[in-house]
């Protein structure tokens, strides 16, 4: 087995990996991703493949970014016709990523292109286990990992025989998310688990190689005291009366993974740290006159269906003894209209003191103050339903617990069971995602949260003049394009408002502009910020500008890094081998210090560490590395000849594309042509 490193060398983007076995006679990669963000991104995503796209067995996927997927496209465009192996997870997310990237991508590839992809969800496959290998073929095995990055990202573990009997084995980290079995920040995902094996090889990124996280932002009450400072400062600035400008948060957001979060820490922040700063909460029955009438007339459905509903904070169990008491009817008032109401199913005495004792429980909730989230992003709509499926898939039919969801999510949104979060992942993320679906509103205690289109958010936002806290998640996390501008365009010379930023920005991006804004506090005579449709002098912007980035960063740290290289779970350690590391994905200087910190602690042999033989930083002028020999190849420097089976297989490909492409042309013209008034007769 043969190894090549040809993407994320030197930075943090592109990877890509490939492997060859003479053995058994397969090519494969691991992850085809977009070079972003580098001065040459162009050339190197354009660049002539060093093999025949045709030549590939397959490709095995870690996640749904674009640096690790994006190139899919382009691959099977250039003759690729064999499988994708990864998560269902990461399979419904890469289809949305890279159907936006299709429309973006100039002609790298189309969406006839990624509608080829051929996605195989490992997890569907019989008695499929995480951290259980599997055969792809006869000499080769895999197993994921999850690995807390985004939904879907794993770890992979490859296994191929190097002789008769002799197995070798070889981790790819993929990029690794923050989330461990001792600090589980972040709210969505479970944390890593150390990896139950001693690979001979671990190529690991190094996104963050050279940082250590402050302690802080490993905390989930940190990160939720933050946003309450934040947002307790925002309803202070709602205004007491109509006609007045009302404040609106803003929120550039990644649509994969982050947009899900907010919506979850938001919902957390308002349903159960603000519900008193932001809803008067009083019994509806205050008299026990008032409970016998309510069951002698029956309670209005008004008052128990929807968001704001009398049951709002009653226990799981208890909402569900009142819909077994209770039953919906319809009766006729003294006027002889007809309406909905609740009544008792059995009168008796038994059932009316356990009916007494649930209406006890209810409560009228009166608001303070009027609280609106907007989600105004298409591809976060349709990432969001993938999360509300993915997020609510039972590891097992017999299994409380889920697949991918971290188990302390209930405590952070205030419910007992898993199932409380099922009910409330469901109707958060419930945005019935897609182009051309309408705006869809989800009324809560607290808050409501609609879905819609850019074009319809700021109608919505300004459908009514109410005093209110308007808060808008769109896209793009840089808040360089995208419908997030027309929001700052709007809001920065608002006093009232507040731009959250939530995630990484390079600083020549309008975020990055920001976040440098933030941190000094003051403005520089002559600059601006540059938008699409305006220039924003410094002292022109008053919103406030405040940075929860690092709250929800996805990579893990220096020392997360190196517990994931080192730590492994078995007891027994008698089948140890020392393992040779490859640093990938990551900046030359940062690939150097973790460099030095994976030698220093391996050094330290610590109890229960994998023992380390050595550590290569791979360049782009280093060729094949032989992982049966263990040794750096010559590098050669003869182009790759595709053979004429692989030149036909590439003819037809772009000849089948020709055609895709002339169909769509042909269908295009037809809807313009019937779209055409025609003249009178």
């Amino acid at each position: 087995m043969k190894l090549k490193f040809l993407g994320a060398v030197g930075c943090v983007t592109g990877s890509c990996s490939l492997l060859e076995d003479t053995t058994s006679n397969i090519r494969f990669l691991v992850d085809c991703g977009m070079t972003q963000g580098e001065i040459d991104e162009n050339v190197l995503n354009n660049a002539p493949w060093p093999y025949s796209p045709a030549g590939l067995s397959f490709v095995l996927l870690t996640h749904a970014h674009l640096d690790h997927c994006g190139l899919l496209g382009r691959l099977v465009r250039d003759g690729f016709s064999g499988p994708v192996y990864c998560t269902r997870f990461t399979a419904e997310l890469a289809r949305i990523v890279l159907m936006d990237a299709a429309r973006l991508s100039g002609d790298l590839f189309t969406e006839l292109d990624v509608r080829r992809i051929k996605f195989v969800a490992v997890d569907e496959r019989p008695r499929f286990e995480f951290a259980k290998h599997f055969s792809l073929i006869d000499t080769l095995e895999v197993a994921f990992y999850p690995s807390a990055h985004i939904g879907g990202a794993c770890s992979l573990s490859i296994r191929w025989r190097s002789g008769i009997s002799e197995t070798r084995e070889i981790v790819f980290s993929g990029d690794v998310g923050p989330n461990s079995a001792s600090a589980a920040a972040q709210p969505l995902l479970a944390p890593r688990v150390p990896l139950p094996t001693f690979p001979d090889y671990m190529v690991v990124e190094s996104t963050y190689g050279s940082r250590v996280r402050d302690v802080a932002y490993n905390s989930s009450d940190a990160r939720m005291l933050d946003l309450e400072r934040i947002f307790t400062q925002a309803l202070s600035r709602v205004p007491s009366s109509k006609g007045e400008m009302n404040p609106c948060v803003v929120i550039p957001a990644f649509s994969i993974h982050r947009a899900q979060e907010l919506l979850v820490d938001l919902h957390a922040l308002f349903e159960v740290r603000l519900r008193d700063q932001i809803h008067d909460i009083r019994p509806i029955f205050q008299e026990d006159s008032h409970l016998e009438a309510a069951l002698k007339n029956g309670i209005r459905a008004s008052l128990v269906q929807g968001g704001q509903s009398i049951l709002a904070l009653f226990p799981k169990e208890d909402r569900v003894r009142f819909h077994e008491l209770f039953k919906l009817r319809q009766v006729s008032d003294d006027d002889g209209k007809s309406k909905a109401v609740f009544r008792l199913v059995d009168d008796n005495t038994e059932s009316r003191s356990e009916a007494l004792r649930l209406l006890k429980q209810a409560v009228k909730p009166t608001p303070r103050v009027k609280v609106r989230i907007f989600l105004d992003s298409p591809m976060s709509r349709r990432a969001t339903s993938v999360y509300r499926s993915e997020l609510c898939r039972p590891t097992s039919a017999s299994s409380a617990a889920r697949l991918y969801r971290n188990p302390a999510l209930k405590e952070h949104l205030g419910v007992h069971t898993e199932l409380e979060v099922d009910g409330i992942l469901d109707e958060l993320y419930a945005s019935n995602g897609g182009n051309d679906a309408p705006p869809v509103t989800r009324q809560f205690l607290t808050y409501t949260l609609t879905f819609c289109k850019p074009d319809e958010s700021e109608d919505l936002i300004f459908a009514t003049d109410s005093p209110a806290l308007n808060i808008v998640i769109s896209g793009s996390g840089m808040a360089d394009v995208g419908p997030i501008t027309k929001h700052l365009e709007r809001e920065l010379s608002n006093h009232r408002s507040v731009v959250l930023l939530s995630g990484y920005a390079s600083p020549s991006s309008v975020a990055g502009c920001l976040r440098q804004y933030s941190k000094t506090g003051s403005t520089s005579p002559g600059r601006v910020l540059r938008l699409p449709s305006m220039e924003i002098p410094d002292d022109q912007i008053q919103a406030a500008i405040e940075d929860v980035g690092a709250y929800y960063s996805g990579h893990a740290d220096q020392g997360a890094l190196l517990d994931f290289a080192f730590i492994h779970s078995k007891l027994d350690s008698s089948e140890a081998v020392p393992m040779t590391v490859f640093v990938n994905h990551g900046d030359d200087a940062v690939r150097g210090v973790f460099r030095a910190e994976i030698m220093k602690r391996a050094a330290e042999r610590r109890n229960g560490d994998r023992a380390l033989s050595t550590v290569h930083v791979p360049r782009r002028d280093h060729c094949w590395f032989d992982l049966n020999a263990g040794i750096w190849l010559e590098p050669t420097f003869d182009v790759y000849k595709e053979s004429q089976e692989e030149l036909l297989a590439r003819l037809y490909s772009e000849q089948r594309r020709t055609n895709d492409l002339l169909a769509e042309l042909l269908r295009a013209t037809k809807g313009h042509d019937r779209g055409r008034k025609r003249p009178g007769i």
